[in-house]
């Protein structure tokens, strides 16, 4: 597409952003697909959830088919399929590999929920339900702007559609290296960020690794009557003490040498677009930030600093009423998030070291490490021509389709494939994060407003036809 024809839909959509016009409703075909989409419970946590996903394949296959792609289905261990579309050419000028995950985090339908969770509803002019903004939403979006933009002879597109990434996509890095070759591409694109605010677009330029651990500490054979308090150990509060030294008082992480390997370096303007501290709290529906480095924004740490945070601890008695027992076991979930630099495998191995040697010597202690995801970083250095072409062509289309240039931030989130992408195939992403702090994900109530679902699907339309008309 010639600049002054480019420059001119930009100004043209500039302009219609300002008009104080109902965004478009949502047309009725995609409506039904993403309302079939939503009331799949393709819950990956659940075990008993596999005919979801069954049927979930099917609804994908013929999705996928009935805009030209070719479609093959990869069985996994979890009885997640993953899906491979491609369309185009194999000798197109332009290759694209677009990744999205069907499944989703449990709904807790306990209550707290406007609606039902796997029944699609708009409410002044939200939409709601499980997935809608993470990550069925997005995949939606990407259906209707590649049914837009209709033929690209010059674009191969390789679609991925994953079932297991709520569950840290326990799969899918044997099932790339296994299937590379046919995946040939210029550039990735995800849609599975996030965005600091409504409307106002992000491309992430980095995202933390994470590893994920439990700990189990057992301090005798058995449970014993509490009337032996103050002469036996309780494994709750042994437990309690040992994990309070993975912090130190003033809210860093106490193990040797955690923030090895970190670059302070630009940090101080990473996430000036979020807006100031006072107002990220609120967003996050939090009384105050820490502050662990005095030179950052309080609301920039999460995006270039390594964390550890506990996820969930259990022990005793907890049902209805008193049980009057002293516990012998207990356990507790954390995550440590590791930045781009960071030797992840020796993080993991001084985390265990250092648990290990603060234990008391009464106590029986395990330490179980799971399945890392690697950080990963845009590194502008290696990056080659065709790469920033096709994210400069992609900020062009967002600012057309928005009105506002996306702004570049670093997240604190991890996504495991992504640096698969890198290690296996040796392909960078375009991550674009669409969705805000207020979509919820992963909480009760989740949604996505509807003239974001129509931005963005029209920001990918622009995308897809710009650098399709470029050849």
């Amino acid at each position: 597409m010639g600049g002054e024809v480019w420059k001119l839909l930009q100004w043209f959509f500039f302009l219609l952003t300002m008009c104080p016009l109902q965004i478009h409703a949502m047309d009725g075909e995609m409506w039904k697909l993403l309302q079939r989409f939503i009331a799949l419970r393709t819950v990956s946590a659940d075990p008993a959830a596999d005919n979801e996903f069954a049927h979930a394949e099917n609804f994908l296959t013929a999705a996928l088919a009935s805009l030209g792609f070719s479609v093959q289905t990869f069985p996994t261990a979890e009885h997640h399929p993953i899906l491979l579309g491609t369309r185009g050419s194999a000798n197109a000028p332009t290759a694209l590999l677009i990744y999205g995950h069907y499944d989703v985090q449990p709904a807790n339908c306990d209550g707290q929920w406007s609606s039902d969770p796997f029944f699609l509803v708009e409410r002044d002019g939200k939409l709601y339900g499980r997935g809608v903004a993470d990550d069925k939403g997005p995949i939606a979006a990407i259906l209707s702007a590649l049914r837009s933009a209709g033929d690209l002879p010059n674009l191969r597109i390789t679609f991925v559609l994953e079932g297991s990434e709520e569950i840290g996509s326990p799969s899918f890095l044997d099932f790339l290296k296994t299937n590379h070759g046919n995946m040939r591409a210029d550039a990735a694109i995800v849609l599975d960020t996030g965005c600091p605010e409504e409307l106002r677009p992000a491309i992430t330029t980095s995202l933390r690794g994470i590893l994920p651990f439990e700990v189990c500490l057992t301090t005798g054979e058995r449970d014993l009557h509490s009337g032996f308090g103050g002469c036996v150990p309780n494994a709750i509060q042994e437990l309690l003490r040992l994990c309070s030294r993975l912090h130190g008082p003033d809210g860093r992480v106490a193990v040797p040498g955690f923030y090895d390997g970190i670059s302070l370096a630009g940090c101080d303007c990473v996430s000036v677009a979020t807006g100031e501290d006072e107002q990220f709290a609120k967003e996050m529906g939090v009384r105050n930030l820490q502050c662990l480095f005095p030179q950052l924004p309080r609301h920039a740490v999460h995006g270039v600093l390594p964390s550890l945070d506990f996820n969930g601890i259990w022990s005793g008695y907890q049902g209805l009423g008193s049980k009057t027992i002293i516990p012998a076991v207990a356990s507790a979930k954390f995550t440590v998030r590791t930045v781009a630099g960071q030797d992840q495998s020796a993080m993991g191995h001084a985390v265990e070291q250092f648990l290990k040697s603060h234990a008391p010597a009464h106590c029986q202690l395990s330490v179980k490490m799971s399945t890392a995801a690697p950080a990963y970083g845009l590194d502008w250095k290696r990056l080659d021509g065709k790469f920033i072409q096709l994210f400069s062509s992609l900020e062009s289309a967002v600012e057309a389709a928005f009105g506002t240039k996306p702004v570049h931030r670093r997240e604190g989130g991890s996504i495991g494939v992504v640096s698969a992408f890198w290690d296996v195939l040796g392909l960078d992403s375009m991550l674009l994060g669409v969705v805000p702090p207020e979509s919820r994900i992963h909480a009760s109530d989740e949604n996505w407003s509807m003239e974001s679902f129509w931005r963005t699907q029209l920001a990918l339309e622009y995308f897809f036809k710009n650098i399709d008309q470029e050849h």
